[in-house]
C-alpha cells in the first residue's frame, strides 16, 4: 500500500519512519513490514533507532499515514529492566542471560521517562522474564539466593521467570534470538523446547519456589 500526500508517493517503510522520527525527535530506520491488515486498516513494521540498531521494537501504522502506535520506550526500559535483574545475579557460576518483556506492551511516548516512572505506570503489570542458566556450574543454594533476590533495589515487580537450562552454546542461541526480533515469537524455545525447563512466578517482589524445587526444574 502507498500513500499519497502534496504530489509524491510514499512507500510503507518512508511513512513509518517519519512519524517516529516526528514523534521522538531521532533518528529511525525500518527493518521490515510484517503484516499489513487492510481491513483493520493499519500495518505493522519492526523498527530500530540509528543509535541502537540492535534494539528491535514494533510500530503500528495507520493505512492513511495518519499516526501510529509503537513499543520503543517500553522496549528500552525493559531492556534496561533486564540489566537491573542481571546485575542482581551477579555472583552465579557460569554464564547467565536475563530478558524481560511485559505480557502486555503498553503505549507510553515519554523518552524521558525513567526505569522507576515506566514501573510506576502500572504497578501490577506482569513481565515475562527469560533466565537462561548453566546447572552444570551452579552452586544451587548460593544460586537460590540470588535469583530469590534478583528484585531487590527494584520495584516490587509481578514475574513469571520462564526458566532454561543451557551451556555457552545454548545461551548464545537463545541471546541471538532475542537480539535479533522484536517481540518473543511462538517460535521461540517454549514448553517442549530444547531448553525450556518450566516456570515459577515473583508476585509483588515475592518468589513462589524453594531451592528444592529450583535444582529439580534445572536437572530433571
Amino acid at each position: 500500500m502507498e500513500i499519497f500526500g502534496c504530489g509524491q508517493l510514499s512507500s510503507n517503510e518512508e511513512v513509518a519512519r517519519e512519524l517516529l522520527n516526528k514523534e521522538y525527535n531521532e533518528e529511525f530506520e525500518i527493518e521490515k513490514i510484517v503484516n499489513i491488515s487492510v481491513m483493520d486498516g493499519y500495518y505493522t513494521a519492526v523498527a530500530y533507532p540509528v543509535k541502537q540498531p540492535e534494539m528491535l521494537f514494533t510500530v503500528r501504522v495507520n493505512s492513511d499515514g495518519s499516526g501510529e502506535s509503537d513499543n520503543y520506550i517500553s522496549k528500552a526500559k525493559c531492556l534496561e529492566l533486564s540489566d537491573k535483574l542481571a546485575r542482581n545475579l551477579d555472583g552465579i557460576d557460569g554464564l547467565y542471560y536475563v530478558y524481560s518483556e511485559p505480557l502486555y506492551d503498553p503505549v507510553i511516548k515519554d523518552k524521558d521517562i525513567t526505569l522507576e516512572g515506566y514501573l510506576a505506570t502500572n504497578p501490577d503489570r506482569i513481565y515475562n522474564v527469560y533466565l537462561v542458566l548453566d546447572p552444570n556450574q551452579m552452586d544451587m543454594e548460593k544460586s537460590y539466593k540470588l535469583i530469590a533476590d534478583m528484585c531487590n533495589g527494584i520495584s516490587p515487580l509481578n514475574l513469571n521467570v520462564l526458566v532454561y537450562a543451557a551451556d555457552e552454546n545454548g545461551l548464545k542461541e537463545i541471546s541471538s534470538y532475542m537480539e535479533n526480533h522484536d517481540i518473543v515469537y511462538d517460535d521461540f524455545d517454549h514448553s517442549g523446547g530444547q531448553y525450556y525447563k518450566d516456570s515459577f512466578k515473583f508476585r509483588k517482589g515475592k518468589i513462589d519456589i524453594t531451592v528444592e524445587e529450583l535444582a529439580r526444574m534445572l536437572r530433571g
